[in-house]
């Protein structure tokens, strides 16, 4: 089977030769290479030059699409920028171009197709020189911008092209070959050929390279330094330029098939076209083939002939029998097989592999050579003492350490003492006496191991069963306990609310208590006291009411009898001057008074509202929850704020208050703590002081009857504030200059700090101490040019100092800045950084913000910039794509899955759960043997209540095999997955129902399941070498081919286990590879009864082909193997890629563990960076990559 793995360093290597390609002579039309394997099989490689003159040139509509996601930055920006003016000027005056840049999404920069050259698409190339670099690439929204900007302005008679400018990484939605095949047919249909220039830190040439073959378009690549950004913006002008001829079909002769999909891919005229296929060899020689390929040019039809003799099958051309299979796998979509000069590339790399070495031949034995032979052997003899010294030294170390070891953890001490075992029998340097006896040893610690095993597993049940029923009784008498003390408390409150004669109110709390304890004694006697106490209240209270009415009555009659005079009269103002009153008051009425929401105004009623605290050592959250359910009102508790202020919810509250209100009751009571209350969102939060005085909010209230003047009704000479008259011209209500500008400021901040120097006066005077900076993030590992030299260490590092002006925008301030000052006069990286520090601790987060996305933009970036840009988003309360688009930098980055994953894991608690879910979903593309994304993916997707994400976690997670101690995930997807089919019935989706649970079902089976079981005093372990050279062991339980050992427990496909009696080894392989597996079992120690195990075998279990062997296996002896045939295999990748990324990500491990013990260093990644600092344990590989 072809490697895709090395396929893809061979396109590699092709494709970066194939940047110069050289346009083929008409008179070479048409080739054909052969290879004809000792099987009889016949591969051909045909390559095509259209022999037919270019049509007359018309104008192009160009989409250009650059890249501006994070790996874009440094040189390789400006290259690219320089490439894509040297583009537009290379164009002819009739084209048009759209600009459209893409990183998370793609953003068209021109309303519509422009000229390339004038006013729109300067004002484009400005707007792109200032977005800045950050994200990663989504080439599936760069794709489908391509195409919708023709749907929208193309004109019909225009020839089309796609130019792209980038690296094509697309980590957070990978193109697959069915992808690749959708978008070659939108590309093909709509006749536009997508051209590419592959340039960053690092490319995807793969991607690239198949989607210029598959769409007619070119490729070129930035791998030389020499080559300006203007050159090659000028071949990628002529790139675009070429006419394509668009097949509609291509007829062969019968005994050739092409491999692709589509017959032939489009033609070029300014390099040959390859079609790759099979054909039958024949005896006779071979005949001219003739080929006809028809479709159309500058859309006419046109018909191609060609007439070519295949050349002699020659071993030469070997490589295309594994190119071709290769391409069969996916129609060729994925194979970038763009010209002959590709071909040859190829064609000398993979039978440079596949050769084999020369055998050298010895000489005859020179004279004295028996001589030499008694010398030879004493050394030989002399090496082997020495090294069956080491190796009893070996095992008496390992003796002594299990011996410790065997009482705390009996099961590491085994593994430890087998891993030896291993070693001294395949040790061949060892005699048999030496052998035996040190394998005696060791079976002697094994079978005590093994002992001490079964004794402490009985002890940990045991302690456990014990544990288990102390809690049991402890949480009882502690819920008897706390019972008590709850109705003791009511009771409390009972009597104070007696002696208040609030009896209607001591009645409630004797019958809640009376429910919490039944049958206690004076409950209901305390119920019954109140309740007649509050009737003979009620009535006393009526009698009282009916005596005094009826005396006021009677004072109110006698009052009315007293005459009054009416001098001075009453006068009120006349109609005219109500009227005048009216209209000068409309104008207050467009003023946007902020209205509380009806929540809110409870919150506020509630406040005013008598309340008591009887609290006793009493956690701060159960005397907030009191305090809601009392008033009922919602008052929640900032778990965070509280935090950062040392002050935990448990934090024990002792406080007795009667009669104040709620507000006043709040203050006395969260004062002890250094905290307080705000409104806000419709609760009542309970928050740190330094935290409130950020929550500030607008209000805007009607002041005209305040600062306007207020004529004398009677004209008496005064006004409204009882000011003289001759003093009222020297009076004004808010006699202040009017500052109505709101801005958001710290604690202690004053609005003239915003007219100071935001790096030095703004902000240094705060006096807190440097934070420490994150390790580094990611920028190319190609130097930046433009940034500063570092200063020397004994030097003060000063900040940055600008003067802003009140209004002054932070972001275009910093961007002037950075752009004045780049090369020589750009500030030192230890200067950037002392600024950020500054404008932190002034909580100067938009010039943070600012500082950030100028250096970004002027190629003057730091490692660090991206976390910290991330955490200042949030805080000024940015846009959440916009904070998703600076971490998903990280992904651009990222050089292994591992960093994505602690990436996903990181966006997730930020509540970026999308497109966490959507990396968690690509991850398992690229892994799906991988179960970490499932585990993570489903909670998310429930939270999101995502049902196609629910579904695709579920079957991920019921295809993998999980051990014993894992069984809660397994049991996690199982009812999730029932749950999900009875939602999906239940709204009568009858035919997405049916088809889950055939994916379901699809994903219970397992292709091979083998059960290892004995009886005895024994140890014995499975292994299982599988038909892709890899062995799963306890040393590899997961393997790159599928397969994983589970020790004691089975495959769970199925609602019951197979259980067999004593002890047993299982072995589950979910998809495998169709082939031979060989099964070895290997006595550890002891003696199996009868010297026999039981193998049983499943084959494609949980399916309709499902069949089962059984067989004894006689192990007299220390080892027995026994070999099955898998066929029909579910799988069918090779493994090469696999065998990559997890040696990427072992290696990534080890880098961890070097650069988190060198302080300083910040060249280990954005991504790495990100991932250490929030991972718990750093360094620590998932659970479905570490092969220990």
């Amino acid at each position: 089977m072809p490697s895709r793995a090395l396929a893809f360093s061979i396109v590699s290597a092709f494709l970066l030769v194939a940047l110069q390609q050289i346009p083929v002579g008409a008179a070479s039309q048409a080739s054909l290479d052969t290879f004809v394997t000792p099987a009889g099989n016949g591969y051909f490689a045909l390559k095509l030059v259209p022999g037919v003159a270019q049509p007359m040139r018309r104008p192009h509509d160009v989409v250009v699409v650059f890249d501006t996601s994070a790996s874009q930055v440094g040189a390789y920006r400006e290259k690219a920028l320089a490439a894509l003016e040297s583009l537009l000027a290379g164009l002819d005056p009739q084209d048009r171009v759209q600009l459209i840049a893409v990183d998370v999404v793609a953003v068209p920069l021109t309303a519509a197709f422009v000229a390339p050259t004038g006013s729109d698409i300067e004002s484009a190339l400005s707007d792109l020189r200032r977005r800045v670099p950050l994200g990663s690439t989504d080439m599936s929204a760069a794709l489908e911008a391509a195409l919708t900007a023709y749907g929208k302005t193309g004109a019909a008679d225009h020839e089309r092209a796609v130019v792209y400018l980038g690296d094509g990484l697309s980590p957070t939605d990978l193109i697959t070959p069915d992808a690749m095949r959708m978008w070659a047919d939108r590309f093909t249909a709509a006749r536009v050929p997508v051209t590419s220039l592959a340039i960053g830190p690092r490319y995807d040439l793969l991607l690239l390279g198949a989607l210029a073959k598959t769409t007619g378009g070119a490729l070129a690549v930035d791998d030389d330094e020499r080559i300006s950004g203007r050159e090659l913006g000028r071949q990628l002008a002529d790139m675009a330029d070429s006419a394509v001829i668009w097949p509609e079909h291509l007829h062969l002769p019968k005994t050739y098939r092409a491999a692709y999909y589509r017959g032939s891919p489009p033609m070029r005229f300014d390099r040959d076209t390859v079609i790759l296929g099979t054909f039958t060899p024949s005896k006779a020689p071979p005949a001219a083939v003739s080929v006809e390929i028809g479709g159309t040019l500058a859309g006419q039809p046109v018909k191609l002939d060609f007439e070519v003799t295949p050349g002699k099958p020659n071993d030469d051309h070997a490589y295309l029998q594994e190119l071709v299979e290769f391409a069969r796998l996916d129609g060729g979509v994925s194979l970038p097989t763009i010209g002959s000069l590709a071909l040859d590339t190829m064609r000398r790399l993979l039978n440079e592999r596949t050769r084999p070495a020369p055998q050298t031949k010895s000489d005859d034995d020179p004279p004295g050579r028996e001589a030499a032979d008694s010398d030879l052997l004493n050394e030989v003899e002399r090496q082997q003492r020495v090294f069956e010294g080491f190796l009893r030294a070996e095992v008496r170390n390992a003796l002594s350490r299990a011996r410790a070891q065997i009482a705390s953890d009996p099961q590491g001490a085994s593994d430890m003492l087998k891993l030896v075992m291993e070693k001294v029998r395949q040790t061949a340097e060892l005699s048999p006496e030496v052998r035996a006896q040190l394998v005696d040893q060791l079976e002697a610690a094994l079978r005590t191991a093994s002992r001490q095993l079964t004794l402490k597993e009985q002890l940990d049940l045991q302690r456990e069963q014990v544990a288990a029923e102390g809690e049991a009784r402890e949480r009882i008498t502690r819920e008897l306990f706390l019972q008590e003390q709850k109705v003791d408390q009511l009771m409390s409150r009972f009597n104070a609310l007696m002696d208040e004669e609030r009896y209607r109110d001591a009645e409630a709390l004797a019958d809640i208590a009376e429910e919490m304890l039944p049958g206690r004694a004076g409950l209901r006697g305390a119920e019954l006291t109140a309740r007649m106490l509050g009737y003979q209240a009620d009535t006393n209270a009526v009698l009282d009411m009916r005596r005094k009415g009826f005396v006021d009555a009677c004072f109110q009659i006698e009052l009315s009898h007293v005459p009054t005079a009416d001098e001075p009269p009453i006068i009120y103002p006349d109609p005219e001057v109500w009227q005048l009153l009216t209209e000068r008051r409309k104008k207050y009425k467009a003023v946007d008074v902020k209205e509380n929401k009806p929540s809110e105004q409870k919150i506020y009623a509630a406040l005013d509202e008598p309340t008591e605290l009887d609290f006793t050592e009493q956690p701060l959250s159960d005397a907030i929850g009191y305090l809601k359910e009392r008033h009922g009102i919602e008052i929640q508790l900032d778990e965070k704020a509280l935090a950062d202020a040392g002050a935990a919810t448990d934090t024990p509250i002792t406080r007795q208050i009667k009669g104040i209100t709620l507000r006043s009751a709040l203050k006395l009571l969260l004062s002890e703590l250094d905290l307080t209350y705000v409104i806000r969102n419709e609760v009542l939060m309970i928050t740190s002081k330094t935290e409130a005085e950020n929550m500030l909010s607008t209000r805007v209230y009607p002041v005209g009857d305040l600062v306007i003047p207020v004529q004398s009704i009677t004209g008496g000479g005064r006004g409204m504030f009882n000011v003289p008259a001759e003093k009222r011209s020297g009076f004004r209500a808010f006699a202040v200059k009017d500052d109505l500008k709101m801005t958001k400021q710290g604690k202690g901040a004053k609005p003239a700090d915003k007219a100071k120097g935001a790096g030095a006066k703004g902000a240094a005077a705060n006096g807190k101490a440097p934070a420490k900076q994150p390790a580094g993030a990611g920028v190319p590992r190609k130097p930046v040019a433009g940034i500063g030299q570092p200063r020397p260490r004994n030097e003060k590092i000063e900040p940055i100092k600008i003067e802003f002006k009140e209004g002054d925008d932070p972001d275009t301030v910093w961007n002037d800045y950075f752009a004045a000052h780049t090369g020589d006069k750009a500030p030192s990286e230890e200067s950037v950084r002392e600024t950020v520090r500054h404008l932190k601790d002034g909580r100067k987060f938009d010039h943070i913000i600012g500082l950030i996305y100028a250096a970004l933009r002027n190629q003057q970036g730091q490692p660090w910039m991206y976390e910290i840009l991330a955490i200042a988003l949030q805080a000024d309360q940015r846009d959440p794509e916009e904070i998703e688009r600076v971490l998903l930098s990280a992904v651009d980055f990222a050089s292994n899955p591992i960093e994505v994953m602690y990436l996903a894991q990181y966006m997730s608690r930020l509540g970026l759960d999308k497109r966490a879910l959507q990396l968690f979903r690509q991850l398992s593309k690229g892994l799906p043997a991988w179960p970490d994304p499932y585990i993570f993916g489903l909670q998310l997707a429930q939270k999101l209540d995502d049902l196609d994400a629910i579904k695709w976690a579920t079957i991920g997670i019921l295809s993998q095999p999980w051990p014993n101690k894992q069984i809660d995930i397994w049991d996690s997807g199982c009812h999730v997955a029932e749950a999900t089919l009875a939602r999906l019935k239940s709204e009568n989706r009858t035919e997405e129902a049916e088809q889950y649970q055939k994916e379901v079902n699809e994903a219970l089976g397992r292709d091979l399941v083998v059960l290892v079981s004995w009886t005895g005093e024994a140890d014995v372990d499975l292994l299982v070498e599988e038909p892709g050279g890899t062995v799963c062991s306890f040393r590899m339980p997961r393997t790159l081919s599928g397969g994983i050992m589970l020790g004691d427990a089975v495959s769970r496909s199925k609602k019951e286990e197979r259980k067999a009696e004593g002890t047993q080894e299982a072995y589950v392989c979910p998809k495998g590879f169709s082939g031979d597996y060989r099964i070895r079992v290997r006595r550890v120690w002891g003696k199996v009864t009868a010297d026999k195990v039981t193998v049983k075998v499943f084959w494609h279990y949980w399916s309709k082909k499902e069949r089962e062997m059984t067989k004894q296996v006689d192990l007299s002896g220390n080892e027995a193997v026994c070999v099955v045939d898998l066929t029909e295999g579910r799988r069918t990748e090779p493994l090469e890629q696999q065998q990559l990324v997890t040696a990427a990500a072992n290696q990534a491990a080890v880098t961890w563990q070097i650069v988190a013990q060198l302080n300083g260093m910040n060249d280990a990644g954005a991504a790495g960076s990100m991932a250490r600092s929030r991972a718990k344990q750093p360094g620590e590989l998932p659970r479905g990559l570490n092969p220990n």
